[in-house]
């Protein structure tokens, strides 16, 4: 449960596995340097891994919960959004007192917070670094307890695809995934997301649908 294991591509083998720490949750490759980013989810941390010398070099402190994650191209910063945020009285409908750090944009080489996002959502289950159009899009489920019952003209739960500038974190827009066609219900349980082109692509585990 706290390893990593590394495959050859070639032979479809596992050649080694890599302790990296406690409940790791997501890789991302920069295949530039030979490094691994690995989310602890409860333990606040990235494991930064040596994929030639399988070692965990060190750690980077991040927001609570950790697991989706982006890197840049040239491998110069990561992106960061914690899960659940580690405050489970949060969901699903709880309201937190003061704010919590939900997304981090974080320097690699140094492990400085270069920004950071307040309160993007209840439930964050994907990002991606999109250096293209310079945004980083955030796929998250926000709820609002105030609505009460549910709704087609107000839920009390949006599934939303959120955009921040990728230099400063600066909230862009935010596109609610509400019902494609008449008579079809909210898009629940977001789940993946991925650019192709101009669009962007969700896909929503407990709708059925992409």
């Amino acid at each position: 449960l706290c390893k990593r294991g590394v495959v050859d591509a070639a032979t479809k083998q596992m050649i080694t596995s890599i302790w990296v720490g406690d409940e790791p949750g997501t890789v991302v490759v920069d295949s530039g340097s030979s490094t691994a980013y690995v989310s602890l989810e409860t333990e606040s941390a990235l494991a930064v891994v040596d994929l030639e010398a399988h070692t965990v070099t060190h750690r980077i402190h991040t927001t609570p919960n950790p697991r989706s994650l982006d890197l840049l191209a040239n491998g110069e910063a990561i992106f960061v959004a914690g899960h659940r945020t580690g405050r489970p009285a949060r969901y699903p409908y709880a309201e937190d007192e003061g704010g919590q750090i939900d997304i981090q944009a974080i320097d690699t080489a140094t492990g400085e917070v270069l920004w950071e996002v307040e309160e993007a959502g209840n439930i964050i289950t994907a990002l991606v670094a999109d250096e293209a159009r310079s945004v980083l899009w955030v796929l998250a489920t926000v709820t609002f307890p105030e609505r009460g019952l549910v709704t087609l003209d107000s839920p009390p739960f949006e599934a939303q695809v959120q955009g921040y500038d990728l230099d400063t974190g600066e909230w862009l827009h935010t596109t609610v995934l509400g019902p494609a066609n008449e008579g079809e219900g909210f898009v629940l349980g977001p789940q993946a997301l991925a650019v192709a082109g101009d669009s962007l692509w969700v896909a929503a585990q407990d709708s059925g649908v992409v």
